[in-house]
């Protein structure tokens, strides 16, 4: 009887054993295990992933960690959209008094939701551990509601600041593991872990009224320091000594390094620059007006972010913004050689593009530039997953075709990458940042055979996403303030922008 209570006893603990190692190490989730309720995503998308997802701490390996949550939740509850009418659509943003009453029906729910939310938010609980791994810095988050172990669908902000500001991408196992790889950072940062969404709530929103806004709880806070310190740490991040590092070392810096660039802290607030030091600077305007003149011809076509970029462009070619009418939603030709589109919706960015082809008075060159951004919409109207669904296809095809025309096959087309919501405005749990950052990865897959540049705005934008906008966009030329644009995360995209149309 001892014998075999022993035994019993030896056999139970290496289970137990067995068991911590699964927890501790993670164990591996194939996405492509899961069942289809409703499958309208490219079944070839499937990644098994393990829950740290890499060896060692591959940044890059984390890019579509939101995208991955997307198709989780897409696989295991279905997909919905909704089909509008646009003309009555067109027909209703025309009523100004009743978009004001609607506004504030959406904002007495988004109130009443924040409070039920946060409310909600109380039954979870989060084990957060983090440490060195090799030269970044590594989180492990463990999630419990109640006493047990959650299904996945968080999203997290996880930001380090010191002489710099980004963003950790957390990989998700969707069993309440939740593993984060932080960018290079040099010196000592602080380190935020804030919630911001639950059980996958950006991804599920089924109807025009289902406003989720942000949570936006801090979890843990903390301060580390990176072994990575060499000469490129500055102990206080000044100007001048910014201006002296780029003349040493920062001539040869091409717009693909800033492209992919991070904010720098300064005496004059955050700037755009490479992660050694070299500061991104605007276009001044004899340098705008040589590309102007160095293109045949420029076609902005999209939604009001867009928009306000051309106008910001023409403003910097010296015209006088205050006989430019703002928040116009209609077509704009400034000059023969300019056209700003307004095409909101993915199906009027489409028609332009068509409409464009069949000007065939020429062959155009690598002088002729289409710049496209659009999707903003159908997150707001139909609900983030017609995007998915439809429209991201059909503008891929469009794309296609439009690059296969035999007068417009050596144009260049950019296409603009979704932007991060900012914080606080009252639509921001309809289109919010985890849609966004699963939008333009799946645009990524899809584009993935076009020959068309792609600006990644949401790069740039989510770092700061809280300042510099006016309502939900971060350049703009303030109500009463009209003769110039403001807003220097605006700035900064829109000339990284105009330095890779201009081709510098």
């Amino acid at each position: 009887m001892k014998s075999w209570n022993a035994k019993v006893f030896i056999a139970i603990g290496l289970v137990f054993v067995g068991l911590l190692y699964v927890f501790r190490s993670g164990g591996v989730v194939l996405v492509s295990t899961l069942d289809y309720k409703h499958n309208p995503v490219d079944e070839s998308y499937n990644r098994p992933r393990t829950k740290d997802g890499f060896e060692g701490c591959q940044v890059s390996t984390y890019k579509n960690s939101e995208l991955d949550q997307a198709i989780h939740s897409w696989r295991t509850f279905g997909m919905h959209h909704r089909d509008i009418n646009y003309t009555a659509l067109a027909e209703l943003k025309a009523e100004f008094d009743r978009i004001f009453q609607y506004y504030e029906l959406v904002y007495q729910q988004y109130r009443k939701i924040t409070r039920n939310r946060n409310l909600f938010s109380d039954n979870f609980s989060h084990n957060i551990r983090f440490k060195t791994s090799g030269k970044h810095l590594k989180l492990y988050i463990r999630e419990f509601k109640g006493k047990q172990p959650t299904k996945g669908g968080t999203t997290f902000r996880i930001a380090l600041e010191g002489e710099e500001k980004v963003l950790c991408d957390v990989h998700d196992s969707f069993d309440g593991n939740y593993t984060a790889c932080c960018p290079l950072v040099s010196g000592c940062v602080d380190v935020k872990v804030i919630l911001q969404y639950l059980e996958f709530e950006p991804f599920l929103q089924r109807s025009h009224g289902d406003v989720r806004p942000e949570l936006n709880k801090l979890l843990k806070q903390f301060q580390w320091c990176s072994p990575y310190n060499t000469a490129r740490k500055i102990a206080s991040l000044n100007d001048t000594s910014l201006a002296k590092i780029s003349q040493t070392h920062c001539q040869n810096k091409t717009i693909k390094d800033y492209l992919g660039g991070r904010w720098l802290k300064t005496q004059n607030g955050w700037r755009w620059g490479t992660e050694d030091r070299c500061l991104f600077n605007y276009m001044p305007r004899r340098e705008v007006t040589r590309c102007y003149n160095k293109l045949n011809s420029i076609t902005f076509i999209g939604d009001s972010h867009l928009r306000n970029t051309g106008d910001y462009f023409i403003e910097l070619l010296g015209y006088n913004m205050a006989n430019v009418t703002y928040h116009r939603h209609y077509d704009y030709i400034p000059e023969p050689k300019i056209s700003i589109l307004w095409a909101p919706w993915p199906d009027t960015a489409i028609e332009r593009l068509v409409n464009l082809t069949k000007d065939q008075s020429s062959v155009r060159t690598q002088n002729d530039v289409v710049i496209l951004m659009t999707g903003q919409w159908d997150f707001w109207m139909r609900g983030p997953m017609g995007f998915f669904e439809e429209s991201s296809q059909k503008l891929a095809n469009a794309l296609k075709n439009f690059k296969q025309d035999p007068f417009w096959s050596k144009s260049r087309v950019l296409w603009m990458q979704q932007i991060a919501y900012p914080r606080g405005v009252t639509q921001a749990g309809f289109r919010s940042n985890p849609i966004s950052s699963a939008a333009n990865a799946w645009m990524e897959t899809k584009l993935r055979d076009v020959d068309v540049d792609v600006i990644d705005s949401l790069h740039v934008t989510r770092p700061l996403y809280y300042e510099n906008h006016c309502g939900c966009h971060y350049l703009c030329r303030k109500w009463g303030h009209f003769d110039h644009t403001v807003g220097e995360v605006g700035k900064t995209l829109a000339h990284l922008l105009f330095k890779s149309m201009c081709g510098l």
